[in-house]
C-alpha cells in the first residue's frame, strides 16, 4: 500500500476511533479497516481483565470455530499473557506463542504473528493488538508503521472511554465537534480550477480569483504551479502530476500546499483533487478543488466532506430547520431509534419523542434560538417499538441571512449503559465507604497543598492518631524531619505525573517512628488519594538480608577455591572471582546453566554429579575435567544440597571447586615412574625371589638339626655346647626371616600380591597388636601411650596387612625410642579416611635420609652407630602394605627429636 492510501487509512481511522465511545463497537469497524492493509489476513483487540488476563473483544478475519474457542481469553500466567506483558512489540513463528494448537493446520499454514501491546502512559500494559498473516513473506516494514501508529489510537480511545471523567470529556468533544461543524457550515465557498496535463489552467472560479487577488482572465493560460506555487514546492508538485498523468500515482486526498496571492503572501490550501479522462484512459483534465483553511469560510465542498464523516461517526448527527423537519440524519442516529436515515429524511422530530418529552425538546430548541450558544442536555428519545431510552445531545442553531435559513445542528450518544452505571454507582456509594473504612492499610485523602481532607479507620490506628486530628494537619507534620525534602519531592511529583510510590519515616502519636510505603495517585486537580502500609518490620529484615548478603559475599569471595551456586534448574546463580577466572571465556557465568558455563554442552552431563546430590540430599565428590582451551584442566568437585530451611525442600546446590590440574599431572608422573621402577625390579626380585627359594632348604635342615642337637637326641651337650646351638638357630630364623620378607616384597612389587579384603575392626586389631608388643616394651622400659577415639567403625582391608603394617611402624617405634622414654600412638576417623600415626622418642633422622627409610635393606641408624634392627625389611613392607590399600604412608622427624610414622588409607571399598 502506498503512503497516501496509509496516511488516508490512518486519517479515517482516526476520525472514527475520536468519534467512537463504545469499545467493541467501534474495534469490529476499526478491524475491517485494518484488514484493507496490506498482508493482514486476521486481526483482533484483547482488553486486560481485572485477574490480570486478556480477554477478546473483538476480532476480523477467518479463524476456524475450534480455534476462535481457545483464544477468548488467555489467562495471567499464560506465555501469551506474559509475552504482552513484556511491554514490546513482537512479530514471530506462531508456533512460538500457539502452546497447544500449535499442530493445527490453521496454525501451521499462518506465517507471521505481530503482538502489539497497547500501554498507558506510565508503561502499564492495558490491551494487546493482534495480528496474523499467512503472507510467506510476513508483513512489510510500512505496514508495521501504519499497526503500531494505530494501536496507540487504541490506546487513547481505551483511556478515554474507560475514564472517570468519560461524561464531562464526551460533552467536551460534542462542543468542539459542533463548533468545527459550524465552522464548515459558514464557509460554503471553494477554490475551483481546471489545469490540463501540462498544469495550464483552462478554468477558475471566483474563489480562486478572491484568494489570489488576480481577475480570472489573469488565471486562465498560465502554468498554475509555476505563477501560484512557492518555489520551494514546485518540484515535488511537478513530480506529482507527473506521475498522475503519467498514470503512476494518484492524488492523496486532503494535502495541504501554499499558494501565492498578489500580495507575494502565502494563503494555506487544503486539496481535493481528481482527474477526467478520455475514451483512451488518457488524462485530459485535472480537477482541483481547496479550501482556505487559514481561516476563510469553508465552501460546500467541505460541508460534504463533514457529511460524509458524520455518515460514518459512531455517534447521532441530525440537521433540522427550525420547525424540527429533518434535512440530514446520520446512520447511527437513524438506527438507534429502529429506522434507516431514508425513512426519515423530511420527517419531524416528533417522531423521536414521546408526547411527554417532547415538550422537553422543544424547551430545549427555543433556548437554542434565544441564546444562540452551543448547550447540551439529556433527553428521553422513543425507539421504533415504543421503548425509551435516555440521549446526551448537544445542539447549536446556525443563522443564515434569512430568518427561513435558520437550522439546528445537533449530536447526540444513547447513554442508556452510562445511566446504568451511574446509578450502579451511586448503590454501591456506601458498600464502596465501607470497603475505605475497613481496608487494612491507612488510606488518605489531601487538597493540593497536601492538608488532609478524609482518612479511613487505619489511618487513625497505624498514626495513633484520631480522625478530627489527622484532618487538621498537613501529610508533612507526620513525617520525620530528615524525610521532609523526599516527602515534598514525591508530593511534587504526584501533582505533576499524577502518580507517586516512596518509603518514607514517619513519627506517630506516641512519638515512635515507623516507616510506610505511601502509593499515590491523583484524583483530580485538589484532590490526591494516597494508600500508606506500615512496612517498618519488611525494612529491617531487608536491611539484615542486605547485611546478611554482604557477609555471604565476603565469605565467598574470601574463597581461594571455586565457589558456584546453583538452583533447582542448574541456572548459575552465583560465583566468586577463582570461577570467573577459570571459566573466563564464557563469562558471565551468572545466569547460565551450568553446564552450558562449565562444559560448553547444551544438555546436562550423564550422569551429572549435581542432579545426583539434588536427588539423594546427599554430598558428592567428583574429579571433572575443565575447558579445554583453560589452564585448569581438572578439578575436584564437591556438591552440597541446599534446603528450605522451613520445608526441607532442596532449592539448589554449592559446588566447591578445587583445582588438582598439578596433583593429577604429578599422579600420572608418578604412576608412570612407579611402572617403570616395577619394570626395572621385577627381573631382580625375581632373582632374589629365587635365590631365597634356594637358601630356605639348607636354612630349615640347619633349624631342624640344631633344634635335635638342642634336644639332646645324639647325646647330652654341655652348657658351652648349648649356648653355640641356640646361637646357631637363632641366626637360622632370623635369617629365615629375613627371606620370607624378601619373598613378601617380591610379590608385592611383582604384581603377584592380591588382597583379602573383610569388614575390620581396626580399634580391635591394635588391641591384639599392643598385647603381643606388650612384653617387647617392658623389657625395654617404654611406655605406650594411646589417643583413640572410643567408637571407630569397622572398614574394608586385608586384615593380616594391615596388622602386619602397624605391627612394623609400631615394633620399629619400640625398638628405638630410649629406655624410660613412651611411644605416642594415635587414629582419625572422617568420611573419607583413616589416619594412623606412631612416635617415637628416638634419635631422630636428618632430612638427607628421609627418602631412603622405606628402602629395602637400607639400615639409617647403623650409620648412626644405633643397633640394627632384627628386620631390615619392615617398614619396606608396611609402606608396600599401606599402598597395596590405596593408601600413603609418610614421616616426619628431626635429629634428636624423635620420628613420626603417618599413613592414610580411604574408607571406601577397594
Amino acid at each position: 500500500m502506498n503512503r497516501e492510501k496509509m496516511l488516508a487509512l490512518q486519517r479515517d481511522i482516526a476520525i472514527e476511533l475520536g468519534a467512537s465511545n463504545n469499545l467493541e463497537t467501534a474495534f469490529h469497524s476499526l478491524l475491517k479497516h485494518i484488514l484493507s492493509l496490506k498482508d493482514i489476513d486476521v486481526t483482533a483487540i484483547y482488553l486486560r481483565s481485572k485477574n490480570g488476563g486478556f480477554g477478546l473483544i473483538a476480532y476480523e478475519g477467518d479463524v476456524p470455530e475450534d480455534i476462535l474457542k481457545n483464544i477468548q481469553h488467555y489467562p495471567a500466567d499464560s506465555l501469551q499473557a506474559k509475552i504482552v506483558e513484556e511491554g514490546k512489540i513482537r512479530y514471530m513463528p506462531p508456533e512460538e506463542i500457539a502452546g497447544t494448537l500449535k499442530d493445527k493446520e490453521y496454525i501451521k499454514e499462518m506465517e507471521t504473528v505481530g503482538i502489539i501491546p497497547i500501554k498507558k502512559g506510565d508503561g502499564e500494559v492495558i490491551a494487546s493488538f493482534v495480528i496474523a498473516s499467512f503472507n510467506p513473506e510476513g508483513i512489510a516494514e510500512d505496514t508495521k508503521i501504519v499497526l503500531e501508529s494505530i494501536a496507540v489510537q487504541i490506546g487513547n480511545l481505551i483511556l478515554k472511554i474507560k475514564s472517570e471523567d468519560e461524561l464531562k470529556a464526551r460533552e467536551k468533544e460534542l462542543k468542539e465537534e459542533k463548533e468545527r461543524t459550524g465552522e464548515c457550515l459558514d464557509a460554503a465557498e471553494f477554490i475551483f480550477l481546471l489545469l490540463d496535463p501540462e498544469g495550464n489552467v483552462t478554468f477558475s472560479n471566483r474563489k480562486t480569483s478572491e484568494i489570489l487577488g488576480y481577475s480570472q482572465e489573469e488565471i486562465v493560460g498560465k502554468n498554475w504551479i509555476d505563477n501560484f506555487i512557492p518555489s520551494r514546492y514546485r518540484k515535488p508538485v511537478k513530480q506529482v502530476l507527473h506521475d498522475i498523468v503519467s498514470g503512476k500515482g494518484e492524488f492523496v486526498q486532503g494535502y495541504e500546499n501554499p499558494i501565492l496571492n498578489a500580495s507575494n503572501k502565502e494563503v494555506v490550501i487544503e486539496w481535493h483533487n481528481s482527474v477526467m479522462k478520455n475514451d483512451k484512459g488518457e488524462v485530459t483534465n485535472i480537477i482541483a478543488s481547496g479550501i482556505d483553511v487559514t481561516g476563510r469560510n469553508l465552501a460546500q465542498k467541505e460541508i460534504r466532506k463533514f457529511k460524509n464523516i458524520a455518515d460514518r461517526a459512531n455517534y447521532g448527527s441530525i440537521i433540522v430547520d427550525i420547525d424540527g423537519n429533518i434535512k440530514y440524519i446520520n446512520d447511527y442516529f437513524a438506527n438507534i431509534h429502529g429506522y434507516a436515515p431514508e425513512e426519515v429524511i423530511g420527517k419531524n422530530i416528533s417522531l423521536f419523542h414521546s408526547e411527554d418529552n417532547l415538550e422537553t425538546a422543544c424547551k430545549f430548541r427555543d433556548q437554542l434560538i434565544e441564546d444562540s450558544d452551543y448547550k447540551h442536555r439529556e433527553i428521553w428519545h422513543i425507539h421504533r417499538d415504543g421503548t425509551e431510552f435516555p440521549m446526551l445531545m448537544g445542539a447549536v442553531v446556525h443563522k443564515g441571512e434569512k430568518e427561513n435559513d435558520h437550522y439546528i445542528a445537533a449530536t447526540g450518544i444513547d447513554i442508556t449503559e452510562l445511566k446504568n452505571t451511574e446509578n450502579a454507582l451511586k448503590k454501591s456509594e456506601a458498600k464502596f465507604r465501607s470497603y475505605i473504612d475497613n481496608a487494612p492499610d491507612g488510606i488518605f485523602v489531601a487538597d493540593e497543598n497536601g492538608d488532609y481532607i478524609e482518612v479511613n479507620k487505619a489511618a487513625c490506628e497505624i498514626t495513633g492518631f484520631s480522625k478530627d486530628e489527622l484532618l487538621a494537619m498537613n501529610f508533612i507534620d507526620i513525617t520525620l524531619p530528615e524525610d521532609h525534602e523526599r516527602a515534598i519531592e514525591a508530593f511534587e511529583s504526584l501533582v505533576k505525573t499524577g502518580h507517586t510510590d516512596i518509603d518514607l519515616g514517619f513519627v506517630k502519636n506516641d512519638g515512635s517512628k515507623c516507616i510506610w510505603n505511601v502509593a499515590a495517585v491523583k484524583l483530580s486537580n485538589d484532590r490526591y488519594l494516597g494508600f500508606a502500609k506500615d512496612i517498618t518490620e519488611s525494612k529491617l529484615m531487608e536491611e539484615e538480608l542486605i547485611e546478611s548478603k554482604l557477609f555471604l559475599n565476603s565469605i565467598i569471595e574470601s574463597i581461594k577455591d571455586g565457589v558456584s551456586i546453583l538452583d533447582a534448574d542448574l541456572n548459575i546463580v552465583r560465583v566468586n572471582d577463582a570461577m570467573n577466572k577459570w571459566y573466563a571465556k564464557n563469562i558471565p557465568l551468572e545466569g547460565k546453566k551450568c553446564y552450558e558455563a562449565y562444559h560448553d554442552r547444551d544438555r546436562p552431563c550423564t550422569p551429572c554429579p549435581i542432579i545426583r546430590c539434588m536427588e539423594t540430599g546427599e554430598t558428592e565428590r567428583n574429579i571433572v575435567p575443565g575447558l579445554p582451551d583453560s589452564e585448569a584442566q581438572w578439578f575436584e568437585l564437591l556438591g552440597y544440597p541446599l534446603k528450605d530451611s522451613t520445608t526441607g525442600e532442596i532449592t539448589g546446590t554449592v559446588e566447591f571447586v578445587k583445582d588438582i590440574t598439578d596433583h593429577k599431572r604429578a599422579e600420572e608422573e608418578l604412576a608412570e615412574a612407579r611402572l617403570h621402577a616395577r619394570e626395572v625390579s621385577k627381573t631382580n626380585l625375581e632373582l632374589k625371589a629365587n635365590l631365597s627359594h634356594e637358601l630356605r632348604t639348607p636354612l630349615g635342615n640347619i633349624i631342624g638339626f640344631s633344634q635335635l642337637l638342642h634336644n639332646d637326641m645324639y647325646g647330652k651337650l654341655n652348657p658351652k655346647q648349648q649356648k653355640h646351638i641356640q646361637g646357631i638357630q637363632k641366626s637360622a630364623e632370623q635369617l629365615m626371616g629375613l627371606i620370607d620378607d624378601i619373598l613378601e616384597i617380591s610379590d608385592v612389587e611383582a604384581g603377584k600380591m592380591e588382597l583379602n579384603i573383610e569388614m575390620v575392626s581396626i580399634g580391635e586389631l591394635l588391641s591384639d597388636i599392643l598385647k603381643l608388643l606388650k612384653p617387647f616394651a617392658e623389657d625395654g622400659n617404654v611406655e605406650i601411650i594411646t589417643d583413640i577415639p572410643e567408637y571407630i567403625p569397622a572398614i574394608n582391608v586385608d586384615k593380616v596387612k594391615i596388622k602386619q603394617a602397624m605391627y612394623n611402624l609400631i615394633i620399629n617405634a619400640i625398638h628405638f625410642t630410649p629406655e624410660g622414654r613412651n611411644v605416642h600412638i594415635s587414629m582419625e576417623y572422617s568420611s573419607y579416611d583413616l589416619r594412623f600415626e606412631v612416635n617415637d622418642s628416638g634419635i631422630g633422622i636428618s632430612p638427607a635420609h628421609l627418602e631412603e627409610l622405606f628402602r629395602p635393606f637400607k639400615e639409617i641408624y647403623s650409620e648412626a652407630g644405633m643397633k640394627p634392627h632384627d628386620s631390615v625389611l619392615g617398614l619396606s613392607l608396611a609402606k608396600e602394605y599401606i599402598e597395596l590399600h590405596g593408601g600413603e604412608i609418610e614421616v616426619e622427624s628431626e635429629p634428636g627429636a624423635g620420628n613420626t610414622y603417618i599413613f592414610t588409607i580411604p574408607i571406601q571399598s577397594i
